[in-house]
């Protein structure tokens, strides 16, 4: 299978099945994933303290529920990780509601870089897909985004029908592709963003979607991620075979 292709011939600068090689790290993996327990665990124990000794501030109460949620995220991961799973475990999911979830735990990070956000919610159906790998997709592309915007600018996210398939469409003002977020030889951009991308598509081809890049050529880029109506395989197609 070939590299990704952006609209204006932006190469996705990893192959396809790197990802099982990135993430078969065995032991290195696992002793990364218990490193990481323990000061989750400190944190927590921190945002606890925090929450029972201002129960009044109401900022202080969501904010604090946004660090909980997050390492609760974490901690899940981990479990993966030590589990060596990579099973899709597939459920009817409300696209929106991932979405008002990442909105709501972006808020603070994009409001610290001057960074103005809307989120444009469009009726769509519910879609199968494994919700906690879908989120991960996203926040990588969101995330990205932020990251080229280090000075501010806007980040607009909205959802919608196309053909057969539900779409994400994730838009910045930042600094374009070409220029930020990859570099020559395959190996990731600055701050590991081309990896962030090369997970998302893997998690969009195993539900049977697809990703496509618009890259300005100084400024600004255009994601879009496309989940299937019907679940479908890694190889584009219906459970009975067909094409749709």
């Amino acid at each position: 299978m070939s590299n990704l292709q952006g609209r204006k011939g932006v190469a996705f600068p990893y192959p396809v099945g790197r990802l099982s090689a990135v993430l078969n790290c065995g032991n290195a993996i696992t002793t990364l994933a218990h490193s990481f327990r323990n000061p989750l665990n400190t944190i927590r124990g921190a945002v606890t303290f925090i929450r029972e000794e201002y129960p009044s501030d109401n900022n202080l109460q969501d904010f604090t529920g946004i660090i909980e949620n997050e390492i609760d995220r974490l901690e899940m991961l981990i479990s993966r990780l030590l589990a060596s799973s990579l099973t899709v475990v597939r459920r009817y999911t409300d696209i929106n509601g991932l979405l008002r979830g990442i909105e709501m735990a972006i808020s603070l990070q994009a409001s610290s870089r001057n960074i103005e956000t809307s989120f444009e919610y469009n009726e769509t159906p519910l879609v199968k897909i494994d919700a906690f790998q879908m989120e991960q997709a996203i926040r990588n592309i969101v995330n990205n985004a932020i990251e080229a915007m280090p000075h501010g600018g806007q980040l607009i996210v909205r959802t919608g029908i196309e053909s057969d398939y539900v779409f994400i469409e994730i838009k910045d003002t930042g600094v374009g592709i070409h220029r930020c977020r990859t570099s020559p030889g395959g190996s990731p951009g600055n701050n590991g963003r081309g990896f962030g991308l090369f997970i998302a598509r893997q998690i969009l081809s195993i539900h049977g979607g697809r990703l496509t890049i618009k890259a300005g050529d100084d400024v600004g880029t255009t994601v879009r991620m496309f989940i299937p109506l019907k679940e479908r395989g890694r190889n584009g197609r219906g459970k009975d075979g067909i094409n749709r």
